[in-house]
């Protein structure tokens, strides 16, 4: 399940850094772009039928590694559709849409899932190896493996959505975060304020709705229920509810979810409660109290959210150097191929930084807060050979799984290991906790340091956070000036060669690499040679800057609303140029 998770993540990301009205191949027509899209998108859904008939004979034995490869597919499906056809242009044209990106991302969202649903549908339709009488067996198997994805993904269609709604709120600085990316300190601290807001509610009132999703039911055994209830009351834990997690029925498995008692649910698979015994189903529900009482609900959210620190933390030091680079040749070399590996060079590194942070970080904690939770059973009194007896039958029911490695629980064995060593040594239960205590602590101080330097460029330099700020500013682009100092001299030679500079060839040549030095140059065709003709003005040597200058007129493209006072500019240095010509 959470590597279906990483891969939601991963869709997820591509929908939300795709640029809105762009094309990298340049397709002027959207609804032309847009039905390219659907045909390849067909062809996908075509490739993932053709592979589960062709692989059926191995298909039930490798699913996970097959569904592996499909995610990589309908992943790459989703970067053709967003970065290169820019086909998700086709909503901003239909009627009172425009900037309104909800439906584009629910529709990009549901591509992904469909795709999936086909996959898990003909995977079961084809081999047959679970069919039940049931002919609507396939669809309800393919219905059940979203109806686990689909309240991840709730989240962020929710937060886009109000995301949407403050496009319309009169407050101009939070707009100019909203709509043209502006460094805005007070619009970015409005937006992250709500943003922490979001992530409150939805910690609170989501689980209400996660347990609707996956269609949880009251458990039906009420002397089992007595039992739970009595040690929930022994435990001062209270809960909105224990159910049977029925979209969950293969499995033996046991979930908590809720900050908050009236949204709390602890979950069961009708399968756990009715093949484990009532003494190890009370050991499970000890465990899963752990997790309430050692707050590991609210630690989740601060873990995750140190990735996305982190990706932002990479983007600062590095994203303009990448874009630079591939600017600058898309510039020396003119191809669209460079527009597709910018938008890829981003999403790529995220994609590592989530994949690596989530197996490495979130796992490290995972482990240690499985741990905790197995250890409550000492707390709570409960005879530790019952958790022992739960994870035993789990272990042997689920195919002798003993050994098998998980990196976010620890394998079975390694738990039983451990649980028993606590009860022959009780001192470990302690030491773990303390370990737990400080490895949390050093997460909170490293999570408090990268958030400062995240936010340290929008405070004023004058302050020692503002000063973080102005060097992180200066480390960035002095990374950018030596990754490109070979592409800025490549193109100051290729300009004066085509354009026939006149003047000193010297002067010219430091002035051009100097031009497309700011990051700004390389994005937009046209600012470099504008920067240059200004240097080349101070420095006296008018006809190439006066040549330089018809350039940037011809390719600086003026519907650009980023910069609506370019045009004045460029007025004024050809003027400047054209009274030292006359003299």
């Amino acid at each position: 399940m959470f590597s279906n998770l990483l891969f939601l993540f991963l869709a997820l990301l591509i929908i939300d850094i795709a640029p809105v009205n762009t094309s990298s191949f340049e397709i002027a027509s959207p609804l032309l772009a847009f039905l390219l899209s659907m045909g390849l998108y067909g062809i996908v859904l075509g490739l993932i039928f053709l592979q589960n008939r062709s692989l059926k004979k191995i298909l039930y034995r490798y699913k996970s590694q097959l569904l592996f490869f499909v995610n990589i597919e309908l992943l790459i499906f989703l970067s053709i559709y967003h970065f290169v056809l820019g086909a998700a242009r086709v909503f901003t044209t239909l009627p009172w849409i425009g900037n309104f990106q909800t439906i584009s991302c629910l529709f990009s969202l549901c591509l992904y899932l469909f795709g999936l649903i086909v996959f898990h549908y003909t995977a079961f339709n084809k081999q047959r190896l679970l069919a039940t009488a049931s002919a609507q067996a396939p669809l309800a198997s393919a219905k059940e493996q979203m109806r686990l994805l689909i309240p991840f993904a709730i989240p962020f269609i929710l937060f886009t959505f109000v995301m949407d709604l403050l496009k319309f709120y009169p407050n101009q600085d939070l707009q100019d975060v909203l709509l043209h990316n502006g460094d805005n300190a007070a619009g970015t601290l409005i937006l992250f304020g709500i943003t922490v807001a979001f992530m409150v509610v939805m910690m609170i009132f989501l689980p209400a709705i996660i347990q609707w999703i996956w269609l949880c039911q009251p458990i039906e055994d009420k002397a089992l229920m007595q039992r739970l209830e009595s040690l929930c009351q022994k435990a001062h834990f209270r809960h909105a509810g224990m159910r049977t997690w029925t979209v969950m029925n293969h499995a033996l498995t046991a979930a908590i979810i809720g900050i908050i008692p009236r949204f709390r649910y602890v979950m069961f698979t009708k399968r756990l409660t009715e093949e484990l015994s009532p003494d190890a189903v009370e050991a499970i529900l000890a465990h899963e109290i752990g997790h309430n009482y050692r707050r590991h609900l609210l630690i989740y959210p601060f873990i995750i959210f140190g990735m996305l620190v982190l990706a932002g933390l990479f983007s600062l030091f590095f994203g303009e150097s990448i874009s630079a680079y591939l600017g600058l040749q898309d510039q020396l070399h003119p191809s669209p191929l460079w527009s597709i590996l910018n938008t890829f060079a981003i999403f790529i590194p995220y994609a590592l930084i989530i994949a690596i942070y989530f197996r490495l970080v979130f796992g490290f904690f995972s482990r240690n807060f499985e741990r905790q939770a197995d250890l409550h059973v000492f707390e709570l009194g409960v005879p530790h050979k019952h958790l022992i007896e739960a994870l035993n039958e789990v272990a042997i029911r689920t195919g002798h799984t003993h050994h098998q490695p998980s990196w976010h629980h620890y394998s079975i064995q390694e738990r039983l290991d451990f649980i028993q060593a606590a009860a022959d040594d009780p001192q470990r239960i302690q030491e773990h906790h303390r370990r737990v205590k400080y490895y949390i602590g050093i997460y909170g101080i490293l999570l408090a340091m990268a958030l400062t330097a995240l936010l340290a460029p929008l405070f004023p330099k004058t302050t020692f956070i503002g000063k973080i700020g102005t060097w992180e500013e200066k480390t960035s682009e002095a990374m950018t000036r030596t990754s490109t100092k070979a592409l800025r001299e490549n193109l100051g030679q290729k300009f004066r060669e085509e354009l026939a500079l006149t003047g000193d060839q010297e002067v010219i040549q430091k002035a051009l690499e100097k031009g497309f030095e700011p990051y700004i140059a390389t994005q937009y065709p046209g600012l470099g040679e504008y920067f240059a003709a200004k240097i080349l003005l101070s420095e006296g040597e008018l006809a190439a800057a006066n040549t330089l200058m018809n350039k940037a007129w011809q390719d600086f493209d003026f519907k650009n609303n980023d910069m609506p006072e370019i045009k004045d500019e460029f007025i004024k240095i050809e003027q400047s140029i054209g009274k030292g010509m006359k003299k």
